[in-house]
């Protein structure tokens, strides 16, 4: 038997009990009821009355059945006869009642024949469901708004069930593999995999956490494969069973292409930034390191992890800051490139050096500042290069001068000098001559001539007019020996090698520089007689006597003042060492500090007040020692004491 049919034998039963217990189990149901006969209600329970919420006068003349709303009236209509006839196979119908105060109402009824009194009535059970149909209209509303959701996303969605079988499946996932929904459903969700390695993978991680996160290579339809990012969850029930896995996936494969371009560009632009000889730091607009490239490693000597992310002042560069700083604020206002010349810095040898650096703003699409470019070269060579050259240019010029001079005063110096040489001899004829007039007597002129001999002083003429002579002789000497020094010294337009007299090479410079120690020293030559001729750069080896012994005088003058209370001593000695000649120079000056020993050749330092030392004289003393003529220059000092400079210079063929 159905459960409409049992209940139709119940209602028939109870219709023939005693009024009084038929009109309890009305008033006792939950449910709206409602005893209809001939169109008319004869009997209603409470839940009825509170239903329809309208008083007993109007419900006794209500008849339920005609407040159906006309659209739901034909199907009611049916289910009416249909019990009117007595078949129990129908169930209940659903329809919507407008009531007297105008609400809708979805409401279940069922009708069950009777009798009362005696005669056939219908026992009408109506049930509120409109609650339950709105849930149920909300609910199919969600799913059909999840549905959207899933079909329209661009996102790859796809579920499956505790046996791994796939039960949603969207449009993108279907334009991603290539399959159609109906061909997947229900399939393993294997085939979706590249490998069963990755698919191992995603179930250990979901048993491990419920959840798995990671890049995912899959295979399509056609067998082409590719690679998605998958988030995957586990689906619960309300009891908090497993019952699948839901899995949202993004095609990342042109990302991953990209993101290989990309980075392959990057690391030929890092190869060609290291490849660039210069300086290049980045800047960002807090002035904090972005970029360190490998010659700014190698010239601070400063990894570029210890650098990059920590801003520029608080780096640790010896170099001038304050310079820098004033730099990066004037690009930074001006938003214009600016370039800073002869920035001190320590070379990673410990030697001072300089930097030529040009500072570049960098912006944005929008024009927005993006920090600064800073490119920078290490210039110190460049600037002694420069420094050799001008002194070089400048030495050449003095020596063509000096050359010209010495040939313009040499010509009248020796007619002048031979002049005075047959003035000399002559005026001892003359002597000679007079000396035998004196002798053999002139008569009546004797008295006459001796006195004129009185008033000229003849005596006093006789023994001045040679040691005149003699001193006129000896300052013509003086001249030419000084012509000759300046000519030997200069050796304009050398550019080769070759072989010369150390000892006249000293001779001259010492006789060039007199005039720089003549006043505060006193100079002594201890020349070796028997030393060998020597393969030099006869200018270029002068200028570094030269400047060591002026040099000397310096550092003596630092401490004899102008001479007057005493001289200092400066002495040149030479001598032969096996296959190498030893010069040195020695002073009896202030001595070197040891604090400064050690950059005693570095370019550009110097010791002196400014405008008197550029610190250049000993840097190209030892450049052209050691680099050009592939010797040694060193010092022997003692503060208070003195310096002794050596040269040392190989005795060889000529290059």
């Amino acid at each position: 038997m159905t459960e409409h049919q049992t209940a139709e034998q119940q209602h028939a039963g109870r219709a023939e009990q005693p009024e009084p217990f038929y009109r309890f189990l009305l008033e006792q149901a939950g449910e709206a009821m409602v005893v209809l006969q001939q169109g008319r209600a004869v009997y209603w329970n409470p839940a009825y009355a509170e239903l329809l919420r309208c008083p007993a006068s109007v419900l006794r003349h209500l008849d339920p059945l005609a407040c159906v709303v006309p659209e739901a009236r034909p199907r009611v209509h049916e289910y009416w006869q249909q019990r009117l006839r007595g078949e129990a196979g129908p169930p209940p119908c659903e329809a919507a009642l407008q009531t007297p105060d105008g609400r809708r109402l979805a409401l279940e009824l069922r009708l069950y024949p009777c009798r009362v009194q005696g005669e056939a009535a219908m026992l009408l059970v109506l049930r509120d469901v409109t609650a339950y149909r709105r849930t149920l209209e909300a609910l199919q509303a969600a799913k059909e708004y999840t549905e959207n959701l899933i079909h329209s996303s661009l996102d790859i969605i796809v579920s499956v069930d505790r046996q791994r079988r796939i039960t949603e499946f969207n449009r993108a996932a279907e334009q991603a593999f290539g399959y159609g929904k109906a061909e997947v459903l229900g399939k393993p969700v294997d085939l979706l995999y590249a490998d069963a390695a990755t698919a191992a993978r995603i179930g250990e991680e979901l048993a491990r956490g419920g959840r798995f996160c990671g890049e995912v290579r899959n295979r399509r339809k056609d067998g082409s494969t590719f690679v998605s990012y998958l988030s995957a969850s586990l689906l619960r029930d309300r009891q908090g069973r497993v019952v699948g896995v839901m899995g949202i996936a993004r095609d990342i494969t042109a990302q991953k292409e990209a993101e290989a371009a990309l980075s392959q560009a990057h690391q030929q632009m890092a190869q060609l930034l290291a490849a660039i000889p210069s300086i290049l730091i980045g800047l960002d607009a807090e002035l904090r390191v972005t970029w360190w490239n490998a010659a700014a490693e190698q010239t601070f000597n400063l990894p570029a992890a210890a650098v990059v992310g920590k801003p520029l002042a608080a780096c640790p560069l010896a170099w001038d800051g304050e310079r820098l700083a004033q730099a990066l604020a004037r690009c930074g206002r001006t938003r214009q490139p600016v370039r800073v010349d002869d920035v001190r810095f320590r070379r990673p040898d410990g030697k001072e050096g300089f930097l030529g650096i040009t500072l570049t703003p960098m912006a944005g699409s929008g024009g927005e500042s993006l920090g600064l470019l800073l490119l920078g070269a290490d210039i110190t060579e460049r600037k002694l290069l420069q420094s050799q050259l001008a002194q070089a240019q400048k030495l050449e010029a003095i020596g063509q001068l000096a050359a010209g001079i010495a040939h313009e005063i040499n010509t009248p110096t020796q007619y002048v000098g031979d002049n005075l040489r047959f003035l000399r001899d002559a005026f001892a004829d003359l002597l000679t001559l007079l000396d035998a007039y004196q002798e053999s007597g002139c008569g009546e002129r004797q008295q006459e001539l001796e006195a004129l001999a009185a008033r000229l002083d003849l005596p006093y003429l006789r023994q001045e007019i040679p040691v005149a002579l003699e001193q006129a002789l000896d300052g013509v000497e003086r001249v030419a020996t000084i012509v000759r020094a300046m000519k030997d010294f200069s050796h304009p337009g050398v550019e080769e090698k070759t072989p010369i007299d150390l000892n006249k090479a000293l001779e001259s410079t010492v006789t060039v520089a007199r005039n720089e120690w003549k006043y505060v020293a006193e100079l002594v030559l201890d020349l070796d007689p028997d030393l060998p001729l020597v393969p030099c750069l006869p200018g270029e080896l002068n200028q570094v006597f030269l400047n060591i012994v002026v040099n000397a005088a310096h550092a003596i003058a630092d401490v004899v003042g102008d001479g007057s209370q005493g001289k200092g001593t400066i002495r040149v000695s030479t001598h032969r060492d096996g296959d190498w000649v030893e010069v040195r120079i020695s002073d009896t000056g202030t001595g070197i500090p040891e604090a400064i020993r050690e950059r005693i050749f570095d370019p550009f330092f110097t010791t002196k007040e400014v405008g008197k030392g550029t610190g250049q004289g000993l840097a190209i003393a030892h450049d052209v020692v050691v680099k050009k003529h592939g010797g040694h220059l060193t010092f022997e000092t003692e503060v208070g004491k003195g310096t002794t400079f050596i040269v040392r210079l190989p005795v060889g063929e000529t290059t």
